[in-house]
């Protein structure tokens, strides 16, 4: 993890066991209280305001589990992760099973954006 993230702890699941980290993320206001949006430097740094976020990392699971933690919680490709399993799958599963799960989880993935943009388009 990086170096602002702490180990929290371990949650366990039917089909898996996730590492749980701390992680401090610093984010900026974009509009102060009378509307504006902060353009000189020393005014957004008076303004820093900080979040604790839990990112969750798969310690060991299903091959289907971890086909799945790939993405991020935000739909992004977790490297780390990527490539520890890139490296390692051919120890635990076959290429084609590997194949079919990525396949599925990616249709599934491609069908929920499909049903969230009609949806958002129906609500105009």
């Amino acid at each position: 993890m990086t170096g602002s993230s702490k180990y929290w702890g371990e949650e366990e699941y039917p089909d898996a066991i996730y590492s749980v980290y701390l992680k401090k993320v610093r984010y900026v206001s974009p509009i102060n209280d009378e509307g504006n949006s902060f353009n000189d430097k020393d005014s957004t740094q008076d303004h820093l305001q900080w979040e604790t976020i839990r990112e969750k990392v798969v310690k060991a699971g299903s091959l289907k589990r971890i086909v799945e933690s790939l993405l991020d919680s935000e739909g992004k490709l977790d490297s780390r992760q990527f490539n520890i399993f890139f490296t390692t799958y051919r120890s635990f599963a076959k290429t084609e099973e590997v194949l079919d799960l990525i396949i599925e989880w990616y249709s599934c993935l491609s069908n929920e954006l499909l049903l969230d943009s009609s949806k958002k388009s129906t609500e105009r």
